[in-house]
């Protein structure tokens, strides 16, 4: 989400959202730290992907929500808007 340079950030929640969008397995809150720090759009690669960096440990509570609606999806790269 940042590139591994959490600790420049200036965001009080920075480091907790930071962590639950990335590590977190429950899907309503990752949604609520996506719109606590005002993300649009979010990249995830699932094991299909041939991206060598995953960034996401729990990639599927991106699919079971109707307030990330999928963009884009080819081999594995996938965009969510979030609404």
């Amino acid at each position: 989400m940042r590139g591994g340079v959490d600790q420049a950030s200036v965001d009080k929640i920075w480091r907790e959202a930071a962590w639950e969008v990335r590590e977190g397995g429950i899907t309503e809150d990752t949604e609520k730290a996506l719109k606590a720090l005002n993300i649009n759009y979010i990249v995830v690669h699932n094991d299909q992907s041939a991206e060598f960096y995953h960034d996401f440990k729990n990639v599927e509570k991106f699919e079971n929500t109707t307030n990330l609606v999928k963009f884009f999806e080819e081999l594995g790269d996938l965009i969510y808007k979030v609404q």
